[in-house]
């Protein structure tokens, strides 16, 4: 506080004192293709709210009971760092570019699934009638 009550702020130009360094994105990339875990964590979390706007806003609706976004963006990240050595790119926005690749084709998959597994409800089955026409449930 100063003699005059009001509280000491710090200067919202002084970064020196307060939050985390500097980021350097391209050695996070550089790093996690060489087999950093700790980098790619960071570059993960860097991308994971991006991520999952994607998914919101390209979910399938029909899908969409059924599959949550955030599950999606959890496997697409897990994905990308099983393959994080394909990766050729330098900047965040070529990183964020392939991550949105990876999660669109997770997106149309289970899609795709879903579409499949609809296919085969119980409800759309109908009876076989026998030559007779009956259908006692028992005869193919």
């Amino acid at each position: 506080m100063t003699r005059d009550g009001v509280a000491n702020r710090p200067d919202p130009q002084d970064t020196s004192q307060i939050g985390p360094p500097p980021v350097d994105v391209e050695q996070w990339i550089l790093d996690a293709r060489n087999g950093c875990a700790e980098s790619l964590g960071y570059l993960a979390e860097r991308c994971r709210q991006y991520l999952l706007l994607v998914a919101n806003q390209e979910m399938d609706g029909g899908v969409r009971g059924k599959v949550g976004a955030s599950d999606v963006v959890q496997e697409t990240l897990l994905t990308a760092q099983q393959v994080i050595g394909r990766f050729d790119g330098k900047s965040e926005t070529q990183l964020r570019l392939w991550l949105r690749a990876i999660l669109l084709n997770k997106l149309a998959h289970a899609s795709r699934s879903y579409r499949r597994v609809a296919k085969r409800d119980i409800h759309r089955e109908q009876p076989l009638d026998d030559a007779n026409g009956r259908n006692d449930g028992l005869s193919l």
